[in-house]
């Protein structure tokens, strides 16, 4: 074999040892891009189950605040826990767009890498795998798109306490509120269903992702 012949081919072989190392950094990659999104919602939706409750606790405080006591300190740290949860509101809407727009690209080339496995046994259960991660993503995505929409009527009800409260914040003006304040913890929990379900999604969606071995069988 000549020299030239001989160069042509390490060059072939280079070329084709670049390209499968590609491919497959190009596969992981997708693969930790996804991990990264759900981690990132993991962290977000913790956060934001966390601030519904302590926004719910300065709520109830405000409301059980002793005859003679002064309700501007529980009123102020009520208010900043309504501007806290209503930036969590606009963070849980960002994550689901977010998600939903990119669940594409993250599963189309998983399908398409999975349909040039050769091996049917292989392929079928790669398949497998796919479908059952798409399966939890998609309920992460459900449950967080019902988490912004259930935070409609309760981030109305937040500001309607704090409207009325702002030119009446007396003893009388708690107890006109009570009605509201009665939906207000109903609608929280309704928000708070929906958080904790995209938490048990994502949750799953992370172990299954993670790159770590498991046990022997």
């Amino acid at each position: 074999m000549s020299l030239k012949q001989r160069l042509s081919g390490a060059r072939r072989l280079a070329l084709t040892i670049g390209l499968a190392t590609t491919m497959a950094a190009t596969g992981f990659a997708g693969q930790e891009a996804l991990m990264k999104s759900v981690g990132d919602a993991l962290g977000e939706a913790n956060a934001t189950k966390s601030q519904l409750a302590a926004t719910m606790g300065a709520l109830n405080a405000l409301l059980a605040t002793k005859p003679g006591g002064d309700l501007r300190p529980a009123y102020q740290t009520y208010i900043e826990n309504v501007d806290k949860t209503k930036k969590d509101a606009t963070i849980t809407k960002a994550r689901f767009d977010q998600m939903n727009g990119d669940s594409a690209s993250y599963f189309n080339s998983w399908k398409s890498d999975n349909q040039s496995i050769k091996n049917a046994k292989l392929r079928k259960v790669a398949d497998k795998r796919l479908a059952a991660v798409q399966k939890d993503y998609r309920s992460a995505l459900a449950a967080l798109q019902g988490a912004s929409a259930k935070f409609t009527p309760f981030l109305s009800d937040l500001n309607d306490i704090q409207t009325a409260l702002s030119n009446d914040l007396t003893a009388n003006g708690l107890k006109a509120a009570k009605g509201v304040f009665k939906q207000a913890n109903k609608d929280h929990k309704n928000v708070q269903t929906e958080v904790t379900k995209a938490l048990q999604h994502l949750g799953a969606m992370q172990a299954a992702l993670a790159p770590v071995a498991g046990p022997k069988e």
